[in-house]
């Protein structure tokens, strides 16, 4: 049976009183390469311009960068709720590319960085990681009550998404007020030939630079990995679409209000080792 078929036997059982629940996804391989195609435009200009993103956050006030970050993630998420065709859902997710990865996120680095001293960098990031713990299984949860009041359906899943944009629009207005103007940095007189480019490469010849970005590598493949033990539980064990949901959040969210912290107690109060 083709999906129009499938829906009018749903249509017959629901008006004999029958609880039938009918799901449909696609299989075919068209609509995976798309799939596909979406996630790696993303990828390639997220991990693109992330050098970017940091040359922007060093030149431009984080104050202003925060907010258009915001304010532009919450803009596409709201078109996207519209559920647009693949040619425009992939110009959206490389705009969200931009925005988030590009705009937002090396600015919130900056802000984050500019709250205390150097010996208070481990606190202050490990604070964060609590702070967005806690925040984002609040807005999650909601999204998933949302989710369900809605059906659990398509009108489910555009209703949380356009929750979710509205609460990064309403986010960016009130980082708008909050924020203080970044002033920066005084400015320290470079030697003759000195740039970003020549700052770049000499960063890379540090090995701790190395030390450190093999270890974000392996800690993101194990993140990564466990998103997809989310579906496993949904195709293998059949449980619910919410209690999948609640156990994502939990597993993605929940513990870093814990582990935040910890870590960045850890990393401000232990012996460190520096490779230079």
């Amino acid at each position: 049976m083709n999906p129009d078929q499938l829906q009018v036997f749903s249509d017959k059982a629901a008006k004999l009183g029958l609880d039938v629940h009918l799901e449909i996804s696609s299989t075919r391989k068209e609509d995976f390469d798309q799939v596909i195609a979406i996630a790696r435009a993303n990828a390639i200009i997220a991990t693109a311009l992330f050098v970017l993103g940091g040359y922007l956050a060093d030149r431009f006030d984080t104050r202003k960068l925060i907010p258009l970050g915001l304010i532009g993630t919450g803009g596409l998420g709201l078109y996207l709720a519209t559920f647009p065709g693949f040619d425009k859902l992939l110009i959206v997710f490389c705009l969200l590319a931009v925005c988030a990865d590009c705009i937002y996120w090396p600015a919130l680095l900056k802000a984050v960085r500019n709250l205390g001293e150097k010996n208070e960098q481990g606190r202050m990031f490990g604070f964060l990681e609590g702070g967005r713990g806690i925040v984002d299984t609040l807005v999650a949860f909601s999204a998933l009550g949302v989710f369900v009041a809605m059906g659990s359906g398509e009108a489910g899943l555009k209703s949380a998404i356009v929750f979710y944009s509205l609460v990064d629009i309403t986010a960016g207005i009130v980082t708008w007020f909050l924020l203080r103007d970044s002033k920066g940095s005084p400015v320290v007189k470079k030697e003759v030939g000195a740039s970003g480019i020549s700052g770049l490469l000499e960063a890379i010849r540090i090995p701790g630079i190395w030390l450190v970005s093999l270890n974000v590598f392996m800690v993101y493949i194990v993140y990564c990995g466990l998103t997809y033990f989310i579906p496993y539980l949904k195709d293998i064990y059949e449980l619910p679409v919410a209690l999948v949901g609640a156990y994502g959040i939990i597993n993605q969210y929940f513990l870093k209000i814990l582990g935040g912290p910890a870590g960045g107690y850890m990393a401000g109060s232990l012996p460190q080792v520096l490779w230079c």
